[in-house]
């Protein structure tokens, strides 16, 4: 065999190797440290129940984490969506139109709707790269932008969220 073809077989046996660390249960089994958890409410109306995960138990935005949100009622999808770029456009007064419509196309082939019981898991990688999983560990779409991923994440972790007193409990402060 030419060393080429070596190559390409050596390459080609270390794909599931890679797929591996993609794979939700071993990011849960890495980052299986509580750090906070938080009960959401909107008028009354309980939405999710959210806990953040780390290696250490403790947050840093320069380490990989990840959100288990556990959702209480049913939520279509697109309204998930409008609320994640209504979120983010607070926190970031100076996005553009078209950032925000980019922003919601790629949101809207990732969230789905979701039934009371659902969970939704975000994960941030050390690279700054967002994932998005269902609770049956199935991939629903990556965030390969840096800065939209901790757009994604500053809704729940930003001191400048619309709710500061559930972000400093989710990091454990």
């Amino acid at each position: 065999m030419n060393s080429l073809a070596t190559r390409l077989l050596i390459l080609i046996s270390l794909f599931p190797i890679c797929s591996w660390a993609s794979d939700l249960s071993s990011i849960e089994r890495q980052n299986d440290k509580l750090v906070g958890k938080i009960h959401y409410q909107k008028w009354f109306f309980d939405v999710y129940d959210a806990e953040l995960f780390t290696t250490d138990g403790k947050f840093d935005w320069d380490k990989p984490f990840l959100l288990r949100i556990s959702y209480l009622r049913n939520l279509s999808g697109q309204s998930i969506v409008s609320q994640t770029i209504k979120e983010i456009s607070l926190q970031h007064p100076s996005l553009t139109k078209t950032e925000k419509q980019d922003y919601k196309k790629i949101f809207s082939g990732m969230i789905p709707d979701v039934k009371k019981g659902d969970i939704l898991y975000g994960y941030m990688s050390d690279e700054g790269y967002a994932y998005i999983y269902s609770g049956n560990n199935e991939l629903l779409g990556e965030i390969k932008d840096k800065k939209l991923s901790t757009y994604f994440f500053e809704i729940w972790l930003s001191d400048d969220t619309s709710s500061p007193e559930h972000s400093r409990r989710l990091r454990g402060l």
